[in-house]
């Protein structure tokens, strides 16, 4: 479940988004009075209870993917904001690449510390998919060897950029929380 492992990190959020207004629909559309004569007129012409007790663990199911939903889109939409600001251009300029890491950290933390739902291997994941964004970050900001000399922003600006990307990974470093052996369990990409 959640978004794909090559997607952004802030798809994990959009994916728990959609999913949970998908899931309300859902259930909202099974305990609609038609749907429920539908469902009586199905018991009464395979003449049985069977489907009645398929329907019954179908939506005792629907009730438990519709609270992890739930739950999981409610507590990703306190991330929204700083996995915004990590994929924005403005974060190195503003200098606020460390702060953001910092803080998107100690959310993720409380989070993981709190949900039923959103527990190692899903953390793991999306810590994996920020970390992938940091890196694509100062892959297109950092200056190539070739380039070191000159870049094309100017030398000051590039060794600003160098500083922020440090002490974003630093506060990345400084606030991991999950154990090498959690995050190991998960595929790698």
């Amino acid at each position: 479940r959640g978004s794909p492992l090559e997607a952004p990190p802030l798809e994990e959020v959009w994916h728990w988004l959609a999913a949970n207004e998908r899931i309300a629909r859902c259930a909202s559309f099974c305990e609609h009075g038609a749907f429920r004569a539908a469902l009586d007129a199905e018991a009464a012409a395979e003449g049985g209870d069977e489907v009645l007790v398929r329907w019954d663990a179908a939506r005792r199911e629907l009730k438990r993917v519709q609270k992890e939903c739930t739950w999981n889109a409610s507590y990703l939409r306190v991330v929204e904001l700083p996995l915004r600001n990590l994929d924005s251009d403005d974060v190195l300029e503003a200098g606020s690449m460390p702060s953001v890491v910092k803080g998107l950290m100690r959310s993720l933390q409380k989070i993981y510390c709190t949900s039923a739902y959103f527990r190692e291997e899903r953390m793991a994941q999306l810590l994996r998919r920020v970390l992938k964004a940091m890196v694509s970050k100062a892959s297109g900001v950092l200056v190539g060897a070739y380039r070191i000399a000159r870049p094309s922003q100017g030398i000051g600006a590039a060794m600003r950029a160098a500083e922020q990307l440090h002490d974003g990974f630093q506060a990345f470093v400084d606030n991991h929380f999950i154990s090498q052996s959690s995050s190991a369990s998960s595929p790698s990409r």
